[in-house]
Formats: C-alpha cells, sequence, structure tokens
C-alpha cells in the first residue's frame, strides 16, 4: 500500500508540475482570471461526460454543494488565479519552489483539524528537511525588485490556500464514488471565474490567442485539473492530507526542470542539492522509510 500510494503521488506530481510552466506561457497573451477559468471550465466539461459515461448521477449528491462550493474557491479559483497572476512577473521555476511549501500549513492544519493526522517525529523532520532543500534552492538567487516580492508572497498566499483545501476535503468529502467531488470542484470553479473573467478582463475585447496559448491552456485543463484532481482524491480516500501535501515536494523539481528545458530558466548547482533534500523529505515524511525504535 505504501509503495501503491507513492506511485499516486508521483502522478499527481506529474500533473500539477508542468502546469506553471503552461501557465507561464498562456499568460504572456491572456490575462489571469481569464486562463483560470478557461482551465476549470473545460477540465468540468470533460469529467462531467466522463461521470455521464458512468451512468451515475451529480445532482444526487447535491447535499454536498456547500463543500463543492468551499473547494472550488479555496483549491481552485484563489490559488490558481494567485499563481497565473504572480508568473506575469517570475520565473515558472520559482513559483514552483515556493510552491513547495505547502507540506508545512497543511501539516499544521491537519494537526489541529484532523485528529488521526498529528504531528510524529518522523513527519515533522520530513517536513523540515524538505523546507531545507526548498530554502537552499531559493535562496542563492533571491533578488527581487517590488514587483517580484509581490509575486512571491501570492504564491506562498497560494500555498496556504492549497493546504487548507487538503484538510478541508479530507476532513468533509470523503467516501464519494471517484469522479463526483473533482467535477463538482470544477464546476463550482468555473461559476466563481466566470463573473472575474467576464466582468473584470473583458477578455471579448482581445486579439484572439496563438495555437501556443491556446494548447497550454488546454493542457491546463486536461493534465493540470482534470486528471489531477481525479488523483488528488484518490489518495485523499486513501491516505491522510499532510501525507498528500507532500506532493508538493516534488513540484519545485519538476516544475524547474520543465522550465530549463522549455524557456531557457537557468538551473544552477544548488538546485540539484536542494533537489535531494527535497526526494530525502518526501521519503522520510511519508514513511516510506520507516524509522524502528531501538529496543
Amino acid at each position: 500500500m505504501k509503495v501503491k500510494k507513492l506511485v499516486y503521488l508521483f502522478s499527481l506530481a506529474c500533473c500539477f508540475g508542468p502546469s506553471y510552466l503552461f501557465m507561464k506561457i498562456g499568460v504572456e497573451e491572456l490575462p489571469p482570471f481569464t486562463i483560470v477559468f478557461l482551465r476549470v471550465f473545460i477540465a468540468a466539461f470533460l469529467l462531467s461526460l466522463l461521470v455521464k459515461m458512468q451512468k451515475n448521477s451529480l445532482w444526487r449528491y447535491r447535499k454536498h454543494l456547500k463543500h463543492f462550493f468551499v473547494m472550488g474557491g479555496i483549491a481552485c479559483v484563489i490559488p490558481f488565479s494567485l499563481i497565473t497572476y504572480s508568473e506575469k512577473y517570475i520565473s515558472s521555476g520559482l513559483a514552483g519552489l515556493i510552491n513547495g511549501s505547502v507540506p508545512l500549513f497543511a501539516t499544521i492544519f491537519s494537526h489541529f483539524y484532523l485528529p488521526n493526522d498529528a504531528l510524529n517525529m518522523q513527519k515533522s523532520c520530513g517536513i523540515l528537511i524538505g523546507l531545507a532543500g526548498l530554502t537552499f534552492v531559493f535562496l542563492p538567487g533571491s533578488h527581487q525588485d517590488f514587483y517580484q516580492i509581490g509575486s512571491t508572497l501570492m504564491v506562498v498566499l497560494s500555498s496556504l490556500f492549497y493546504a487548507s483545501g487538503m484538510v478541508y476535503a479530507k476532513k468533509n468529502l470523503q467516501g464519494l464514488p471517484p469522479l463526483i467531488a473533482p467535477t463538482w470542484q470544477l464546476i463550482m470553479a468555473a461559476l466563481l471565474a466566470l463573473p472575474l473573467c467576464l466582468f473584470v478582463e473583458k477578455p471579448y475585447h482581445l486579439p484572439f490567442p496563438s495555437l501556443k496559448a491556446l494548447g497550454s491552456v488546454m493542457a491546463l485543463a486536461t493534465i493540470g485539473s482534470a486528471l489531477a484532481f481525479i488523483l488528488y482524491y484518490r489518495i485523499i480516500e486513501i491516505a491522510n492530507a499532510s501525507y498528500l501535501s507532500f506532493c508538493t515536494f516534488l513540484f519545485p523539481l519538476i516544475a524547474v526542470l520543465i522550465g530549463a528545458l522549455f524557456l531557457g530558466e537557468r538551473l544552477s548547482w544548488n538546485v540539484y542539492v536542494g533537489g535531494g533534500a527535497i526526494l530525502s523529505g518526501l521519503l522520510v515524511g511519508t514513511e516510506l522509510l520507516v524509522w524502528k525504535k531501538a529496543t
């Protein structure tokens, strides 16, 4: 079961990790709320088709609408918007690196709100090792202007929302059929993002975007949203919220590597050292490596 959970964790990281690249490409031509709306709308449409193919009914689970609405806001619209906007001023790799702070917040929230997910010594050590790796990667290149500092803080804030969403979903949305929660969450996110898109940014006045930008938005919707949230809720069913949060220790590695490969964002030696610490923290914190008490 530990190996199975880790496979899900790596798969989710491979869905969310490239999202920073897709957002960076998309925001060059499209405003942030528009990208967020298209992302969640397309993903919601695709998952709704899958639910229909399974001959299931979304409306049957309407008693959970309040929770789906909350998740649509705190786990989709708010963090997606913050990160997308921030990438107008910072690199996709840096955004991914900063988002690696999610496990710290998730573990703290879980300790207070989920009785079965309290902190222990091994989990705490895994968090500290992973965060030390992130700090080592981030600090050597942290010379930023006003807009970069603001964007950095926006990504940190998005990490708070991601972490709270993980804990909220674990507490309120367990036991549902596989596609119901992610589909409803994305539908609610689309409803929340639509007025922001139409009335704040008015994208219908903008020139039609290039195929490159549209392709990035489609990748965000299919890989970074539809598939990612299917895996997200699968992990929630078989693991605790702090375990799920460790997926974000892998985001930085994937985001930095993809940013360097496709956008020419430069990697330095400290990234590799910090990346090793991140992976070590993942193995320790998820208890794939178990510390045995001396007898």
